[in-house]
């Protein structure tokens, strides 16, 4: 009986199941009784093949029914991606969920399968690998709809390639082109079989292409056919690669003697690449796969255009020549391929993205104008779908010189009019990410041209960063930004450092440059010198960047520029006796704090907040964490998160350093001042701060100190108990300076304030308060 085995631990029987196919019979069937899902795995195990005979395939059904009760199948559910758009999805992603969500019993009555009445609160013991029926679904992920599925599934993609396995794979190509090259006589002598290796690694463009299985044989078809030459840049990959096969295309239906084709129908290579860029652009712009008919209506639309721009007219019926148009499209070109039923796409869509990209720019083999290009771009640069098209349209736009002034003038719009737009809107900007994301497919003809845009595209960055009444006040948004500076890093980091020292010398900017800065751990002797003078300028927005940047200098980077800039820190380590003057005095210990830094309080802010966050959340009833469960998953562990974070709290958490008091670390010391010199000279002859306040005093009336200066004073002044002078300043009323004194008081005491003081006057059950406020008032 079927139940006999319930949940043995036997290799399980994979079944590979087409999505596609389910939701095409379903439509067949439309007006019966729809089959489940469960019933499709079971009742088409052999899809009608002929291999099989029909007592064989009753044979196997049984044998699924049998293991799919006793948990032994793997199902993969290949192709979500494929289902149509146009397709109403929901009640396959119902069908999807209940496979996922219920157990599977035997009706003896009727000899099938059904599900469970109960709930499965796992799916098929997820902690139990070897136990239960195991799914997987796999998408293309531009048709990615798992977001659907009530479960976790774990989303993989294929692995690129090692190295190494390029290696093989090239060498293994080389050995087979080889030998059928010297059995037909073309090839006196045999190839470098790691030349195709040797050539892809010197471009890094093509190299990352290659590691993409899908892609490495192309590449090595387009090294065979261009007489072992390969192309730099992607976008000439794809050019070739299209070249090709149309060339073979044209040779066997157009030029070929005894073939009626290029007699009789007028065909040519332009229309070829038409119709393939009209196809492209239809199935990027509408997602969903080809039919027959749309085929068919395109390659007309195309013939009818082609023969009224270009004045030919074309010899025979044009339904015939559509068919036949058809036929070579659909089975001998080698260009499409069947995805479900009736159903067409791009084999390999990196094709079908570079044809979109040039149906941008090219209609019917002519260059369109740039009105109209820069229409077509401006039009389709907020739709996802169309980012890679877009950026290989803006490197095919560059890449030759007749091409620059268009180009040129393309990008400066689309730029004046965003920024114009994000004035106006107050939103967000969208064309520089486009842009930068378009960088490795772009060739500039002069350095000068290139360096402009760039410097262009990081004034923008920074526009949108600073505008905090706009989505840069959302962290998310932040870290994106400061992700794009990053890719502009790396690929013009000359350009970049000349720029963010421009900009850090810039009161309104340096704060926000210094939080970009400090997200990228870039270090540069020149921002740290710029940094350590900027202090007054440092911004509570950003949580004050600079303190934290000139932090990351002075504790993680091993460079003797960083203590040569620090020359109270490098002056003390090489004086301990120094330290310890410091140390035993009232007055001194204080002010080398607030002017060096040196306080060391173990992180005890963060470890407390972190331990009662996790202790709140683990007090609350298992119907109040519900709301937060799935970001604690995301964080902690999907399967069980609670479990996790107690384990964290009672193995990694100590209390021990919470009652340790704060004390005065030469490491922790990451500031200068202009002081040190008269600092170091008192210390050094072990004299009191008496009369240093006496040096404070005159040099608070001179009018040659910068700004910066006159803060550091001001602060030393304060801290050692003179308040005398503050009065005097207010009198004055010098507004921007009293702002950055503000600003630097401000900072100190952020920094310098108790910890555990600090965090127990934000303590709330805040967890909670969310839970009863907002979720269920």
């Amino acid at each position: 009986m079927l139940f006999d085995h319930i949940y043995s631990r036997k290799e399980k029987i994979p079944i590979l199941i087409p999505i596609w196919k389910y939701v095409d019979q379903v439509k067949e069937n439309y007006n019966e009784k729809k089959s489940t899902l469960l019933q499709f795995i079971y009742e088409n195990s052999t899809f009608d093949s002929t291999f099989f005979n029909n007592d064989e395939r009753m044979e196997l059904s049984f044998l699924m029914k049998q293991s799919l009760v006793e948990g032994n199948i793997l199902v993969i559910f290949e192709g979500l991606d494929e289902v149509p758009v146009h397709v109403d999805r929901s009640d396959l992603i119902k069908e999807i969920n209940t496979l996922l969500e219920r157990g599977i019993d035997y009706d003896l009555m009727h000899d099938k399968l059904t599900y469970s009445v109960y709930e499965q609160k796992e799916i098929y013991n997820t902690r139990d690998p070897t136990s239960g029926n195991r799914f997987i679904i796999t998408s293309r992920i531009e048709g990615n709809y798992f977001e659907d599925i009530n479960f976790f599934i774990p989303r993989l993609t294929i692995e690129d390639m090692s190295n190494d396995a390029l290696k093989l794979f090239c060498s293994s190509y080389m050995k087979c082109i080889n030998e059928i090259s010297v059995k037909a006589g073309r090839l006196a002598k045999e190839s470098n079989i790691d030349q195709l290796h040797n050539d892809i690694t010197q471009s890094k463009d093509i190299f990352h292409l290659a590691i993409n299985p899908q892609l490495a044989s192309v590449i090595a078809a387009v090294y065979n056919q261009c007489d072992g030459q390969l192309p730099e840049k992607r976008i000439d990959l794809y050019e070739k690669a299209i070249e090709k096969m149309i060339e073979r295309l044209v040779t066997l239906y157009i030029n070929s003697s005894t073939n009626y084709l290029g007699k009789e129908l007028g065909l040519n290579a332009t229309m070829f690449w038409s119709i393939l860029q009209e196809i492209a652009e239809y199935l990027h712009s509408k997602v969903e796969g080809l039919s027959e008919n749309m085929l068919k209506e395109i390659i007309r639309k195309c013939l009818l255009d082609y023969q009224k721009e270009s004045s030919v007219s074309l010899k025979t019926k044009i339904d015939e020549l559509i068919s036949n148009l058809v036929d070579i499209f659909k089975y001998q070109a080698g260009v499409l391929n069947e995805f479900g039923h009736n159903s067409f796409r791009f084999i390999h869509r990196t094709f079908q993205e570079y044809l979109a990209a040039k149906s941008i720019i090219i209609r019917y083999g002519s260059e369109q104008s740039e009105d109209i290009i820069y229409h077509n771009i401006h039009n389709k640069i907020d739709i996802p779908n169309w980012r890679v098209p877009l950026s290989m349209t803006f490197g095919i736009l560059s890449k030759s010189a007749e091409h620059s002034l268009l180009f040129s003038n393309i990008i400066r719009r689309l730029l004046k009019d965003e920024k114009a737009l994000s004035n106006m809107q107050s939103s967000t900007l969208l064309v520089p990410f486009v842009i930068i994301d378009s960088l490795n497919d772009m060739q500039f003809s002069f350095k000068d041209t290139e360096h402009e845009l760039i410097r262009k595209l990081a004034d923008m960055l920074l526009s949108d960063y600073e505008n905090m009444s706009g989505f840069s006040r959302l962290k998310e948004h932040q870290e994106m930004i400061q992700s794009y500076f990053l890719k502009l890093k790396r690929k013009y980091d000359n350009t970049m450092t000349d720029w963010f020292i421009e900009k850090i010398n810039h009161e309104d900017d340096v704060a926000a440059c210094a939080n970009i800065i400090y997200h990228l751990k870039w270090y540069n002797r020149k921002f740290h010198e710029i940094f350590l003078k900027n202090l007054h300028n440092d911004s509570r927005i950003w949580n004050w960047p600079i303190d934290s940047i000139l932090r990351f200098y002075s504790n993680e980077i091993k460079d003797e520029a960083v203590l040569t800039q620090l020359k109270f820190k490098n002056t003390i380590n090489k004086n301990p006796e120094i330290i310890k003057i410091i140390i035993n005095s009232k007055a001194w210990l204080p002010l080398i704090t607030a002017l060096y830094g040196g306080y060391k309080n173990y992180k005890t802010q963060s470890s407390i907040s972190e331990y009662y966050e996790i202790a709140q959340f683990l007090e609350l009833s298992s119907i109040e964490r519900a709301p937060f469960t799935f970001y604690y998953q995301e964080i902690w562990d999907r399967d069980d998160a609670a479990y996790s974070m107690a384990v964290y709290l009672d193995t990694k958490v100590t209390k021990k350093l919470w009652t340790e008091k704060p004390i005065f670390d030469k490491n922790d010391i990451y500031k200068e001042s202009f002081l040190t010199n008269k600092i170091l000279e008192l210390l050094q002859e072990e004299k009191s701060t008496t009369e240093l306040i006496e040096d404070l005093r005159k040099q608070i009336n001179n009018q040659k100190l910068s700004r910066s200066e006159k803060v550091e004073v001001s602060i030393a002044l304060i801290v050692l108990g003179d308040f005398d002078f503050i009065n005097a300043l207010i009198e004055e009323g010098e507004e921007i300076f009293i702002k950055s004194f503000r600003n630097r008081i401000e900072q100190l005491i952020d920094i310098l304030k108790d910890p555990i003081a600090r965090w127990s006057l934000n303590f709330s059950e805040y967890l909670l308060e969310i839970y009863n406020e907002y979720i269920y008032p």
